[in-house]
């Protein structure tokens, strides 16, 4: 074609179609492109028709050719709204703005084609040469999931747009619960319903999921681990005995292989350990809760982070009170610091982000001082910019503790 053989072409095409061929679609816009050349009118015409009758799953034209056969398609019929929703696919490669025109179209000719909705919701959910508009994208996406909806794509991303457009975890919750078969096809789908059931305290159903699902994880992804755990926490703290308690907590300390995950090298059990020693104390098994006291002194992570909330609780418990002092204090500069938007090594993350980190950290500092009127004060401006900030700050805490005492 580049060439300008198009008889040529248009006979390899017509061997591929002579096959059996799954999604023949772009071969026939590109069959029409070149009898239109060889001004073959009629039968370019009737390539045109059958390209847009063809579904639109698996089609992706990523050619710059591409463009001119479909400007060809509506040449011959302006209401080809495959057309135009291919040429979208393509400019939005290159256009965001040209990209919602040809969708825009595409879905006024056909209000049937679910793909296209989406790929509005996409745009508006944040794309270049478009101006950012959740609702917008929120309404596109719920059109998508209303005609295809057992697409378990279409509600992954719109879980995700709902999540930054600050819709209430509840109902987030509720949604994903309405579709759970759909949910569980999807690990990220099913790790964000792990994170809203440990948010809304259901963990008893939360470890029922983790126990009976087989994950497959992306590398270094650890949050639904981090489900898990939070999961297996809160139910210690519920549990009537300390010998409960610790066997949910030693629960807690396991890396289940359905998970997944794998441990990180050297791993931060301070935030375990400590509760942990606590529990060992009370039932009269000093020498093992002292062993825990003194792992958890020795974490630290620079910048501070959550694993210097549990060194400066574990210290005051071996009877270094000025040593944890000093700690907490470190902890209330770095939490007043990225309050106020000045602390380094936080500039890929949003302004949000670092208040919410602050205001935890602030909180977890006038909680080590029993000062839990405060610390609750405080909390709630941390979850006033994100809800899941303690799950995020335990994720910091972990990464950096592992990547500073990796050698």
């Amino acid at each position: 074609m580049q060439s300008g053989l198009y008889e040529n072409a248009s006979e390899v095409l017509g061997m591929a179609l002579n096959r059996p061929v799954k999604h023949p679609a772009l071969i026939y816009y590109y069959d029409g492109y070149c009898k239109e050349q060889m001004e073959k009118i009629q039968e370019a015409a009737q390539s045109f028709a059958a390209g847009m009758n063809e579904p639109v799953d698996y089609v992706f034209p990523y050619r710059r050719k591409a463009l001119d056969v479909f400007q060809a398609a509506l040449r011959y019929n302006p209401e080809d709204a495959r057309a135009h929703y291919y040429s979208g696919i393509y400019a939005g490669i290159l256009n965001g703005k040209q990209a919602v025109s040809h969708w825009k179209t595409a879905v006024e000719l056909e209000p049937e084609n679910a793909d296209a909705w989406r790929d509005l919701g996409l745009l508006f959910a944040g794309y270049p040469g478009i101006t950012k508009d959740l609702k917008q994208s929120i309404r596109y996406y719920e059109k998508a999931f209303e005609i295809a909806p057992a697409d378990p794509l279409i509600l992954a991303e719109l879980d995700k747009v709902y999540k930054e457009f600050g819709l209430k975890p509840q109902k987030r919750l509720a949604f994903l619960k309405k579709h759970r078969k759909l949910v569980e096809l999807r690990d990220d789908l099913l790790s964000s319903m792990l994170d809203l059931m440990v948010q809304n305290r259901e963990y008893k159903d939360a470890l029922e999921v983790c126990s009976k699902h087989n994950f497959n994880n992306w590398e270094g992804y650890y949050q639904i681990h981090n489900s898990y755990v939070e999961a297996c926490v809160q139910m210690a703290k519920s549990e009537k005995t300390p010998e409960e308690a610790l066997q949910m907590y030693r629960r807690a300390c396991q890396y289940p292989r359905n998970l997944k995950v794998a441990p990180r090298y050297p791993d931060l059990r301070g935030f375990l350990y400590y509760p942990m020693a606590l529990l060992y104390k009370k039932i009269g098994i000093t020498e093992k809760a002292d062993s825990l006291l003194k792992i958890t002194a020795n974490e630290s992570t620079h910048p501070p982070s959550l694993a210097s909330y549990y060194q400066a609780l574990a210290l005051r418990e071996l009877g270094r009170a000025k040593d944890a002092d000093q700690v907490l204090e470190t902890l209330k500069i770095e939490g007043q610091k990225l309050v106020d938007g000045t602390s380094k090594g936080y500039e890929q993350r949003s302004i949000s982000f670092q208040q919410a980190l602050g205001y935890f950290y602030l909180s977890m500092v006038y909680l080590a001082k029993n000062d839990s009127e405060n610390a609750e004060i405080i909390l709630k401006k941390a979850h006033s910019f994100n809800t899941m900030i303690e799950q995020e700050a335990l994720t910091r805490a972990q990464r950096a503790f592992t990547k500073e005492n990796e050698y």
